[in-house]
């Protein structure tokens, strides 16, 4: 088994808390369920859906089930995977692509609301 190092861990939680006290209220939920037995289908109809909507959307990483970070394609071209967004582009995400199971499961897409938006 592989461990993660201390350093790392602590570096997550402490951005994870970063994250937390930057508020971001909901516009939106979007649900693809699954329609085939065609592994991943709701999550290629998710970012079909997403960039139909004008989103850019962040690298996945399937095997943990991290959410995947959503930015108006307009300002932000490239989006981290989700263990390596740092604060300023947590910030800059207007959603996110969430799922407990992304290769069979329902996906959720969570707008936010910008500040200039409230």
């Amino acid at each position: 088994m592989n461990r993660i190092p201390t350093d790392v861990l602590e570096r997550k939680f402490e951005i994870l808390g970063e994250f937390l006290a930057i508020k971001k209220i909901v516009k939106n939920v979007e649900l693809f369920q699954p329609k085939s037995d065609i592994p991943f289908r709701s999550h290629a109809d998710a970012v079909d859906w997403a960039h139909q909507n004008g989103y850019a959307v962040g690298v996945g990483c399937f095997d943990k089930n991290y959410p995947i970070g959503l930015a108006n394609a307009n300002k932000i071209g490239n989006i981290a995977k989700w263990i390596d967004i740092d604060v300023t582009e947590w910030i800059r995400l207007d959603g996110l692509i969430l799922s407990k199971n992304f290769r069979d499961g329902n996906i959720y897409i969570i707008e936010f609301f910008q500040e200039d938006q409230k």
